[in-house]
């Protein structure tokens, strides 16, 4: 009994013990679980520490556009409006109040505060016609100015026509000139305050900024402080006549507004969406007093300091851009499967006419081909083609590499192989018809001396040696025609092909004809009548005519007084019906015509209706 008790007791021990064993190995697990959870917080705290994160400066982006009137602003603006739906970014328009440029302290301190506390519409893009504001005068961020300026003239001349015709973008508003149709020449002879050329300062001063001395035309100080600010203060300014390179660099340094600006602007027809109706361009002379003003000389100085530095800044970007393996902005994705097809395709045809030529100098090389008496025609167009597609070929290679093609050899081999084409090219037109014959005999397997290649000729229809004697006749009697043409001038058509004949008369042909025709007219009876009535010349009596006249008539009177009396018709036989008939057509050609081309058609149709008169016998 002991000994069975002490046995359920060191059991139960046991038991007992791998019970305590595993609660204690789960809450080990747990404390090293626990111990792993602290040491990755530890670590994730003291990162926080080290590295802050770092906001996101794309969505608090803000792009301030000041534009300046009548440089394309309309055009660049109305990308940003199509493409911010889909880039999920705002575009907000700065209205001032007047129109006025410039701002009051307590607007400005308005706008700087919305345009730096409204955190709802970042990211944006402002615009109006406002000028430059110094955002850190008010202690907050800088946002990102851009623009986009004009040369001075053109732009000067732009907005004086605008302000009378207006534009395409909105052709139903009047403008505040409308109905004056003065030139811009006429105004400046007349020396209006329109367009005096102090009325030219606005890009220098859009750029200067609130101060009084920027809006003084012609003031250096102005001039210094706009270039300062351009250099200092504004992320990008481009030009109106290079607007699409513009888009280009802001596409590819702010991608989270311009993205997809590029493919835009050149993919849709709002390239140009305000454009003015009606502008003349000025004269020489209106030209001339311009640049000779000093508003004009700053204007324009400002102009080529900021294209200057926006060729540099564009350099560098795009430069920048190819270095990293980056697609320029230029190439649509769309194009890159065709271009693609075309360089294939190219390399293929590469391939193709290196074998040809190797194949052809080593037929020269063999002697096969002999050059002693010189080329054939069809071998110098086509090396001559060959060489312009090179030439071609390494032109467009050059172009596309940014390479210059200014004073290169290549373009002068261009034109002296299109000179030459052009001077083959009559030839050309003259030996087509027997190449288009010869490369048909090739395509079709016949042989130039078989006769179903030519016209219908009866001689064909004989046996071959009737056909060769057919042949040397035939050959004989074109050389005996050519003879004759050579003698007698008269054209002899070819008997291998037919060939279109324009009659050309000779001056001799056409002098023979005209005398001709006056003979026949003055020969006439009409234009005898006339002659003996009007002119003083002696009258000639002939009585050949008169008394052949005079007895139809006798006979004619007498017949028509024995019908009238008696009330009866007299019969007339075929001969007199005949003759009455004919001396009606003869009077009536008489009448209505002067030539006496009559009597050679009653000739021939009495040559022709000679047997139809010849009497048959009848049998009964």
């Amino acid at each position: 009994m002991v000994a069975v008790n002490i046995k359920y007791l060191l059991a139960l021990i046991i038991v007992s013990a791998i019970v305590y064993y595993g609660i204690y190995q789960i809450q080990l697990a747990k404390l090293q679980a626990q111990v792993i959870r602290l040491e990755s917080l530890t670590r994730v705290q003291k990162q926080s520490v080290v590295s802050p994160a770092k906001p996101n400066l794309s969505d608090n982006l803000v792009v301030l556009y000041n534009r300046v009137p009548k440089t394309g602003s309309t055009s660049f603006v109305g990308i940003a409006y199509d493409l911010c739906k889909k880039g999920q970014y705002h575009v907000l328009h700065v209205n001032v109040t007047g129109n006025s440029h410039v701002l009051s302290l307590t607007n400005q301190i308005k706008f700087v505060t919305n345009v730096t506390e409204w955190g709802s519409m970042k990211p944006a893009l402002y615009h109006g016609h406002f000028a430059y504001i110094d955002f850190s005068k008010f202690g907050v961020f800088k946002p990102l100015y851009i623009n986009v300026i004009r040369k001075p003239l053109d732009r000067f001349i732009s907005y004086y026509y605008f302000l009378r015709y207006g534009d395409n973008f909105r052709p139903y508003l009047v403008r505040r000139k409308a109905g004056n149709t003065m030139t811009f020449d006429e105004c400046v002879q007349q020396k209006l305050p329109e367009c005096d050329p102090n009325a030219m300062w606005l890009q220098v001063p859009f750029f200067c900024g609130h101060a009084s001395n920027c809006w003084k035309p012609g003031n250096k100080w102005a001039l210094t402080e706009a270039k300062k600010n351009l250099v200092n203060n504004y992320f990008l300014v481009g030009v109106t006549e290079e607007l699409e390179d513009f888009i280009a660099v802001l596409e590819t340094s702010l991608p989270r507004i311009f993205k997809g600006a590029l493919e835009h602007y050149t993919g849709s027809n709002k390239s140009h969406l305000r454009q003015t109706v009606q502008k003349n361009s000025p004269s020489v002379e209106t030209v001339n007093k311009f640049k000779s003003n000093s508003v004009w000389q700053m204007e324009n100085e400002f102009y080529e300091f900021a294209l200057d530095n926006f060729h540099f800044i564009k350099k560098q970007t795009l430069k920048n851009q190819q270095q990293h393996g980056r697609e320029h902005p230029k190439m649509a994705h769309k194009d890159l499967p065709q271009a693609l097809l075309l360089l294939s395709e190219m390399n293929v045809s590469a391939q193709h006419v290196a074998s040809l030529v190797d194949n052809m100098i080593q037929k020269v090389r063999n002697g096969e081909l002999s050059t002693d008496q010189g080329l054939s025609f069809l071998e110098v167009k086509y090396n001559m083609l060959l060489s312009y597609l090179i030439n071609l070929t390494y032109v467009v290679l050059r172009k596309c590499s940014g390479e210059p093609i200014e004073g290169h050899p290549c373009i002068d081999r261009l034109i002296e192989i299109r000179t030459v084409l052009e001077k083959m090219r009559p030839i050309d037109h003259k030996l087509k018809y027997q190449i288009d014959k010869l490369v048909k005999n090739a395509v079709t397997g016949t042989s130039s001396d078989d006769p179903s290649t030519f016209k219908a000729n009866p001689l064909n229809l004989a046996t071959q040696e009737g056909y060769e004697n057919s042949d040397s006749e035939s050959s004989d009697e074109s050389e005996n025609g050519k003879t004759e043409k050579t003698k007698t001038g008269i054209y002899v058509p070819p008997k291998l092909s037919a060939v279109h004949y324009t009659e050309t008369d000779s001056a001799q042909k056409k002098a023979k004809r005209l005398q001709e025709k006056n003979r026949k007219m003055m020969s006439s009876s009409i234009m005898h009548d006339i002659m003996d009535e009007y002119l003083d010349t002696p009258t000639e009596v002939s009585h050949e005519g008169s008394m052949n006249r005079a007895a139809i008539s006798k006979e004619q009177k007498e017949r028509e007084e024995y019908e009238e009396e008696y009330f009866t018709r007299l019969p007339l036989s075929k001969a007199e019906a005949k003759k009455s008939h004919s001396t009606i057509g003869t009077l009536g050609d008489e009448l209505t015509n002067f030539s006496a081309g009559g009597s050679r058609k009653r000739k021939q149709k009495a040559y022709k209706s000679k047997g139809k008169n010849v009497k048959r016998k009848r049998f009964h």
